[in-house]
């Protein structure tokens, strides 16, 4: 009988997972953007299908996997990689539902709290575009999935799968660095006792994990197939490190300074506000009750079990704010973190008002649901990109005002965007788009001097958003402006207006 009940549960709770995958991809596939990003959401539209590497980390995980998608034959190769990461969130909703039932949450409510994960904005935001950060978020979940199985039934294959899995994670985000050590020392210690029994089983781990790190090869590879004046830089170890390590970006990192300390204490109050903004200000109360109340809720390691929920979500909140504290999708596996305590702290609702009312988790049910429903119509009308067309609109405008055999230097926003269009698919074959970094080239336009450019007779244009960055232009051409230009800088939204230039020698130069 107590097998039959198992079963029964393991069905249910298999079955509420479905239930919130399916409808939080139905969600995100009705509020899909269409067509081409910009910035690095464009990039992750084009450079899977392109097998190009990655602005840094490089995320040789996300390319490898979007590579095997971008076959399908659906729509554009844009849409089609705006649908995977809706494949991917949907994947961590359903998980969530799986998390809590390990955790003992009845599935009614597993599946409440998944819901209201799905409904974040931060999530949500992020599921209906191309983006590495949910395929970030379906590996950590399934690496707590596999963590909580581990300790549940010490079964050697989930050990196996999660050092796969994190060595995966960290192929694809460095964020993976505030979850995998935490979830490793959480598994060696709710199995401490067989260890000794067990080592063999743990030395293969460690072997599979190093394979999944080998998902970092694809970058050497990859540069060597070129071309060198693209790809060239990356056969030096120097090189290789500068991009996994995001050494294009160390200045804005303050990890294990005293100024990252600082700057968390500062980003507190700002990440409550924006869980109040992206869910509602009752979630971050309800979830530090179902942390404080996980010892007692769980059966077997419940101390241990919120020290790692607690471990990962203090890391993940420590990452976003001691790097840069604005990207605000770093915050996705502190959501998560805070589902899952929203689901116990639920569920923990329940019990207690199941000792004078038979009817608790209907009761706790509801009330639940219609917060979900809330979050999910008040973050709609935010998140519903299904007719944004204005990548494809600015691409249109900038390739009409250039004249046949142009060259264009540009900026990282609209760089992506024009790489699309022009690379993937097929838009102004005569163009040349190119960046002043050398390091954010593509591997279909070389890069070309202006001025030889000129003497060839191409016309050479420029467009950013910021004047200093163009100083060295100014220093060896006039600058002509010709056109004004709605673009974006940081955001997905086109929210400044700057002049193209036509760039002509200077007189005698």
């Amino acid at each position: 009988m107590r097998a039959l009940r198992l079963v029964k549960s393991c069905s249910a709770i298999g079955w509420a997972a479905l239930a919130a995958a399916v409808p939080a991809f139905g969600v995100y596939a009705l509020t899909l953007l269409p067509g081409v990003s910009v910035g690095d959401w464009a990039e992750m539209q084009k450079a899977p299908s392109a097998l190009d590497i990655a602005h840094p980390t490089g995320y040789p995980t996300y390319i490898l996997l979007g590579k095997l998608w971008s076959f399908l034959p659906i729509g554009s190769v844009a849409f089609r990689m705006n649908l995977l990461s809706a494949v991917y969130a949907a994947v961590a909703v359903g998980l969530t539902v799986l998390i809590l039932g390990r955790l003992g949450v009845r599935p009614s409510l597993a599946w409440v709290s998944a819901m209201l994960l799905a409904f974040t904005g931060t999530l949500w935001g992020q599921a209906t575009v191309a983006d590495e950060n949910t395929l970030q978020l379906a590996l950590v979940a399934l690496l707590l999935w596999l963590a909580l199985r581990w300790r549940d039934d010490r079964r050697a294959a989930d050990l196996r799968l999660a050092a796969l899995v994190a060595g995966l994670a960290l192929g694809n985000h460095l964020l993976s660095l505030g979850v995998v050590p935490f979830v490793a020392l959480y598994m060696l210690w709710v199995a401490r006792s067989e260890l000794r029994k067990r080592w063999p089983a743990v030395a293969q781990a460690i072997v599979i994990g190093l394979g999944g790190l080998l998902v970092y090869a694809y970058i050497p590879l990859r540069a060597l197939a070129g071309p060198p004046a693209v790809y060239g830089w990356l056969l030096t170890w120097s090189g290789f490190w500068h991009l996994v390590s995001g050494g294009a970006f160390r200045s804005a990192m303050t990890f294990g300074s005293a100024e990252s300390i600082a700057l968390v204490a500062k980003q507190v109050p700002v990440v409550a506000e924006l869980i109040g903004t992206r869910v509602h200000a009752i979630l971050l109360p309800l979830a530090l009750v179902g942390f404080l109340a996980a010892p007692s809720l769980l059966k077997r390691n419940g101390a241990a079990t919120a020290g790692l929920l607690l471990a990962i979500f203090a890391a993940d909140v420590y990452l976003y704010a001691a790097y840069r504290g604005s990207r605000e999708y770093y915050l996705l596996t502190a959501f998560l973190i805070l589902a899952i305590c929203f689901g116990l702290a639920i569920e923990g609702l329940a019990r207690l008002v199941e000792r004078v009312h038979p009817d608790a988790p209907l009761l706790v049910a509801l009330p639940s649901i219609a917060l979900v429903l809330l979050v999910g119509a008040g973050n709609w009308g935010t998140y519903d990109l299904s007719h944004d067309h204005s990548g494809e609109e600015m691409v249109a405008e900038i390739f009409g005002y250039l004249p046949r055999n142009a060259v264009l230097i540009t900026y990282w926003d609209t760089l992506t965007s024009l790489d699309y269009a022009h690379c993937i698919e097929g838009q102004r074959p005569d163009v040349t788009i190119e960046s002043l970094d050398p390091t954010e080239s593509n591997a279909c336009n070389l890069r070309l001097d202006p001025g030889a450019a000129m003497a060839s007779g191409r016309p050479v244009f420029a467009l950013f958003v910021i004047g200093s960055e163009m100083t060295g232009l100014r220093a060896q051409f006039t600058l002509r402006p010709v056109a004004d230009v709605l673009v974006p800088y940081g955001l997905r939204q086109r929210q400044y207006h700057r002049p193209l230039y036509l760039l002509a020698l200077r007189s005698g130069g």
